[in-house]
């Protein structure tokens, strides 16, 4: 339950940086929030393979502690992979005009 606040912060993160730059708003709030949630399946199987490589399952008993580190390790994901969206669209902007061999502009 922890974990659905920062979905819906990160999504509506995502949406605005793609409106500002002028991008599908909705596509990138879903990956957004498809980032953080990968990323949280991504923390989950990586503890879980050194529980069962080292034999030490008490690694798993401790529910909170996890829940509260992948929900850590997903904003650090998300706001690593809106930084390099932010730094490449500054580098190469989208333009607002259409092509001018196209018949809708």
């Amino acid at each position: 339950m922890l974990g659905l606040l920062p979905l819906y912060f990160i999504g509506k993160y995502y949406y605005e940086l793609a409106h500002s730059y002028n991008r599908s708003r909705w596509g990138f709030a879903f990956l957004g929030v498809g980032v953080t949630l990968a990323s949280q399946i991504v923390l989950g199987f990586i503890i879980g393979f050194i529980a069962v490589g080292t034999n030490n399952y008490s690694l798993l008993e401790n529910e909170l502690l996890i829940n509260l580190s992948a929900i850590a390790f997903s904003i650090l994901t998300a706001t690593v992979v809106y930084r390099i969206l932010k730094s490449n669209w500054e580098k190469k902007p989208k333009s607002e005009q259409g092509r001018e061999d196209l018949l809708d502009n």
